[in-house]
């Protein structure tokens, strides 16, 4: 009865708004509307060079340089161009072994892999069939060298082709002559070109799922040629980039960071100072003074762009407004781009279109900047290729909480652009609009922000060298004489204070209005004015709520970087055109929203429908998963169009919480598969016999079940097998893998090494018929499911319960060990270091980071805490039952065991644990290391210059804090030295698995091996490379895919530099293993550590006591599920 009295009152309502609706004038009148209907014209402003502090000191001791070298103030020659191509190559200066020139005969392939041979690209235009082209890998180094005629100022412009790579965008550090010319130019970003999938249409529109919704199209690379101006990646210069040449010859040298790149040419210019609108005009108008068309217009929809910068600007789906065609209430179209997707710095789409006359024309889009309050989102326009005139650097979106219509121009009018309809013979001549994100006029301040921050920084660090982190608050320590060039109104506290006022003023000069970013800003000042005030007595009392200020400056940075916009539709119309009312009216936007309300009772906008129709099988899985909806959307688009058409088997995917996954099943309820599976639960599933044992469709069993061990030759890269000091054969005695997507990198070994150890072992070859990986890389023979063996290890269980049971029935997991799930995450520790602060502290000549020992921390700890710097480790929340990572990874590298005696007692109390709990506890007690602190933020700050992380910490970096690229690095993890003097890095690591679940009522053999299918497909290679490029490209590096597969991480969008360390660290990881009662470790260590800590107890009678109750849980657990006690 509820629910029809509710349908009734809505229909009430309904039919209420019909009636005012239908009696409603929706007509169009004018060109100018009232309120939410106003048709703006964009805010434009002259662009200049900001105030980047390296740039800028650069800039001035070059014209020092050149006025005392040359005697002159000619700094900027004027018509100079040089080319600089392959011909150009300067062997002397790059690295010959990994880049070199080619003429154009090589072909690029799409097979062609990392660390393949030189070549150019098989579709270059018919004038560069006789150039050379320059190949780089993604390490190394090329340079180019040139006569310069004149010294002086020169901005570099860089043609290059997007050659097939990881999908992610270029970076390059510059050299000039053999130097780094400033702070920002060790790793510059290169855009790729994309664009949606001629495959994602049909009929000329987006491909509809199978309820009619539209389908994200996919984005492919455009392998084409592209060029841009080197310029700051940051963009706080809105202008290229000015190099100084000395007169003579020259050498500009790019050192790979990250993908391969193809140069074609540079050009090195002197900069031309861009005309403003008037003079733009005024020159186009003497070549076409002919002004009179009139009612001519091109409009097309946004959502059909022809190119990209980067796979993350999909089409998007807007409902705020039934005007944003097409429209549905019940569908979901895509009908706009951009949004919170296209708000990165640099990020650019363009569009194509025609006009039906030559003529002057206006240009028009309909637009949305609804999500930074108070502020403009700018972007850089580009018309064929160029920025026509100046104030096309900086047009500004003006926030609205609803659509407006912009018009290109300023305070005068509106900008007139002249475009021919054809060309001399009669074809439709194509005209392209870029448009790409800038800072523009908030460059400058937002730059002066960053500069400030970094001094408050500096600060920060000075004053608790000498008042530490928790200060006595009933001492005056005197600041005022410790450091007086902080002091008085004179000095750097107060210059601090009235930068930032002067940058809060001009935001709100150019915004209109405060904001919340405004409000950060006035609240420091007013902190550094109350610390002027008291004569810095103040400070000491309020360093928490300086330092955290100081981290909300730091936060406002990345919110002042992010420029979100939306576009519905662009026209391209004469002045006298009117265009079309962006909102709807009032009585039509309250119909929408009724009918969107009522329809909302009966229609599921979130549910995840298949992409296909799945043909004429029957054969279904039910697949779970507890990740977002955009990692469920893309899994469900690669079931779709990769894994039903290859197995023909269908797929029902669904979003649950992880909680309900085990209930489920038991119930008789629950999937087939679950994907994302804690890496603790498989095993405690499976002592429920609630997960199926995959190990017969991995391994060889005997007889019983078994899995069989045989010995297995070791390999070095090369193809060569591995001897001994004797000259004798090294074997490891390991499980024979009898699938052939399946391979294993063996404790003890490394990944390359395994590959030629599996390729042997599939080929049935040894010795000279070996090949060496990058053979078989090139060959692509490397199998498709390649794991860490810890990361298996993890899911794997032996049972026992023949020795305990009373049963009769013999349980058929008796005496074998059982593998529950296939690794899909996995995440392990790194250490990571501010290079630029230890650098600063004299610290990097003495520690090598790659080689440290815990006792070359605690010297570094000693150096560090002299200023009062910290080394971070992280610490479990406090009633926390996970173990500790780090006490984990000191029990390991000492070769110790958490469990022995086949898993069924602790291995705390041995002498391996008590010595690593010792250790482990004094960091704390004696070395007072923090007991909680959020690393990244001060890893930012540089007041933790250095600490132990799981590497997922390298992606959250790169987008959380861009103003420290360069200025930091990750490592191995500090080892403990061996007895032969070997340093054993190992690191804990943590993870997920995708599991196959028992349903005794529902499960058919066909079923479960249907369900094998899948996870081995979902684990796999193309898969998972598939699954991290389209993540990445949705929600950007931050969400760079942690993946298991350790084939499928080489192929991920990771510096090659990078990629080594992480792999290196990866090899000498190990998981922590799953059994009957283990959550029990965890949550008596965290007692232990506790009681030693706070209480300051014995840590070795500390730890016997608490290893005496984790047994005693082990044996409890083991007797519930019928498995062997310990003797």
């Amino acid at each position: 009865m509820k629910r029809i009295r509710k349908v009734f009152i809505f229909t009430l309502i309904f039919l209420c708004a019909s009636y005012f609706l239908l009696n409603a004038s929706g007509v169009v009148k004018s060109h100018v509307y009232a309120d939410d209907n106003t048709t703006t014209t964009t805010g434009t402003t002259s662009s200049s060079t900001s105030s980047n502090g390296a740039y800028s000191k650069y800039l001035e001791e070059k014209k020092a340089h050149h006025l005392e070298t040359y005697g002159n103030e000619d700094y900027y020659p004027q018509g100079v161009e040089i080319i600089a191509n392959a011909d150009n190559y300067d062997a002397e200066h790059s690295d010959t072994d990994k880049s070199g020139v080619r003429p154009y005969d090589y072909e690029v392939t799409e097979g062609t892999d990392k660390g393949s041979r030189p070549y150019v690209v098989d579709n270059a235009s018919d004038e560069l069939k006789n150039s050379k082209l320059i190949y780089q890998e993604d390490s190394g180094s090329v340079s180019l060298a040139f006569n310069v005629q004149k010294a002086g100022f020169y901005s570099i412009y860089l043609d290059y082709f997007t050659v097939k790579g990881y999908s992610s965008s270029i970076e390059r550090g510059i050299k000039i002559n053999g130097e780094t010319p400033f702070e920002g130019t060790e790793a510059l970003t290169f855009s790729r070109v994309w664009k949606d999938s001629e495959e994602s249409f049909e009929d000329g529109n987006f491909k509809s799922d199978t309820r009619g919704n539209h389908l994200k199209p996919k984005q492919v690379e455009e392998h084409t040629y592209t060029g841009t101006y080197i310029r700051d990646y940051m963009y706080y210069e809105t202008t290229p980039y000015q190099f100084y040449f000395e007169e003579g010859l020259n050498y500009i040298t790019f050192d790979a960071v990250k993908e391969p790149l193809v140069i074609y040419k540079l050009t090195v210019e002197t900069a031309v100072e861009q005309k403003v609108y008037k003079d733009y005009l005024n020159d186009l108008l003497k070549t076409y003074p002919n002004n009179n068309l009139t009612n001519s217009s091109y409009r097309f929809e946004a959502e059909r762009s022809l190119y990209k910068s980067s796979p993350t600007l999909y089409p998007t789906t807007d409902r705020s407004s039934s005007l944003t065609e097409p429209f549905s209430y019940t569908k979901t179209y895509l009908n706009a781009i951009g949004g919170t997707s296209w708000k990165v710095l640099g990020d650019w789409i363009e569009w194509e279109f025609t006009v039906p006359e030559d003529g002057y024309y206006n240009i028009s889009m309909r637009a949305k900047q609804n999500m930074v309050r108070g502020m403009y989102s700018s972007r850089m326009v580009y018309i064929d290729d160029e920025i026509l005139f100046d104030e096309l650097n900086d047009v500004q979106f003006a926030y609205s909480g609803k659509w407006q219509n912009v018009t290109l121009g300023n305070e005068d009018g509106d900008f007139l652009f002249y475009f021919k309809a054809k060309d001399e013979s009669g074809n439709a001549i194509k005209h392209t609009i870029r448009m790409e994100v800038t800072l523009g006029e908030y460059a400058s301040l937002i730059s002066r922000i960053q500069d400030v921050v970094t001094k408050l920084n500096n600060l920060y660090r000075s004053i608790i060298s000498y008042t530490t982190v928790t200060p006595d608050a009933n001492r005056d320590y005197q600041l005022h004489v410790r450091f007086p060039e902080y002091a008085g109104e004179d000095g750097l506290i107060a210059q601090y204070r009235n930068e930032l006022q002067d940058i809060s003023d001009n935001i709100t000069r150019i915004s209109g209005t405060k904001s919340d970013k405004t409000g950060v800003i006035d609240s420091v000042v007013v902190q550094l004015t109350d610390f002027l005030k008291d004569n810095l007595r103040s400070i000491p009392n309020r360093l928490s709520t300086f330092s955290n200020n100081i981290s909300s400056l730091g936060t406002i940075l990345n919110d002042l970087r992010e420029l979100p916009l939306m576009i519905d539709y662009i026209e391209v119309h004469t002045p006298d055109v009117k265009i079309q009312k962006p909102n709807e009216s009032f009585f039509r936007g309250m119909w929408d929203g009724v009918v969107s309300f009522f329809l909302s009772f009966f229609i599921d906008y979130s549910s995840i429908s298949k992409t296909v129709e799945g043909g004429n099988t029957q054969r279904t899985i039910e697949v779970w998963m507890t990740q977002g909806r955009d990692q469920a959307n893309v899994i469900r688009n690669l079931i779709d169009t990769d894994f039903t058409p290859k197995t023909n088997i269908n797929v029902e995917l669904k979003l649950t919480a992880a909680d309900v996954l085990l209930k489920a099943t038991l119930a008789g309820i629950g999937p087939d598969v679950a994907l994302n599976v804690d890496s603790s639960l498989p095993v405690n599933y499976a002592l429920r016999n609630a997960v199926l044992d995959l190990s017969s469709f991995i391994y060889e069993l005997d007889a019983n079940g078994a899995i069989v061990y045989a010995d297995a030759y070791c390999y070095n890269e090369d193809g060569t097998v591995k001897k001994d000091s004797t000259g004798n054969f090294i074997t490891m005695y390991k499980p024979v893998v009898k699938d052939k997507d399946f391979a294993f990198v063996w404790n003890g070994e490394t990944y390359k090494e395994a590959v030629v150890r599996r390729y042997a072992e599939i080929n049935g070859v040894t010795g000279k018929d070996t090949k060496s990986y990058s053979e078989i890389l090139n060959s692509d023979s490397i199998p498709n499911n390649f794991y860490m063996e810890s990361s298996l290890s993890q899911f794997q269980f032996y049972f026992d319960s023949k020795y305990y049971t009373d049963t009769t029935i013999p349980d058929p997991r008796d005496g074998t060990t059982g593998t529950y799930a296939l690794p899909e995450k996995q995440i392990f520790l790194m250490m990571f270091v501010r290079d630029d602060i230890m650098d600063e502290k004299g610290l990097s000549d003495v520690y090598d980071w790659d080689s440290m020992t815990w006792e070359d921390v605690i010297d570094l700890v000693a150096d560090l805490q002299t200023d009062q710097l910290q080394f971070y480790l992280p610490v479990n929340d406090a009633g926390a039952s996970a173990l500790n990572p780090v006490f984990v990874t000191l029990l390991y590298q000492r070769n110790g065991r958490l469990y022995t005696k086949d898993n069924k007692e602790t291995g705390l109390s041995s002498n391996e644990a008590m010595d690593a709990f010792e250790q482990w506890t004094e960091f704390y007690t004696l070395y007072s290391f923090p007991k909680s602190a959020s690393f990244v933020n001060r890893f930012r700050s540089g007041e933790m210059p250095i600490g132990i992380a799981y590497y997922e910490l390298y992606n959250t970096l790169s987008v959380f804090a861009p103003e420290l690229k360069g200025k930091w690095s990750f490592h191995m993890i500090p080892g403990t030295r061996q007895a032969d003097g070997t340093i054993n890095h190992t690191a804990t690591a943590s993870g997920s698995g995708c599991v196959v679940m028992k349903q005794p009522a529902l499960a058919s053999e066909q079923v479960m091996n249907d369900s094998w299918e899948f996870v081995k497909w979902w684990s796999s290679y193309e898969s998972q490379v598939s699954f991290g490029r389209e993540m990445e490209g949705i929600l950007g590096s931050a969400a760079r895919h942690t993946t298991a597969n350790v084939k499928a991480l080489n192929a991920l969008a990771w510096p090659k530099d990078d990629l080594e360390i992480l792999m290196k660290q990866w090899e000498q990881s190990c998981e922590i293993p799953q059994i009957a009662g283990s959550y029990i470790t965890g949550r008596e260590m965290e007692n232990a550590y506790r009681q030693v800590i706070n209480k300051l107890y014995n840590p070795r009678e500390v730890l016997f006591e608490y290893a005496e109750k984790i047994n005693n849980e082990i044996d409890r657990k083991r007797e519930e599920f019928k498995l062997e006690k310990r003797k």
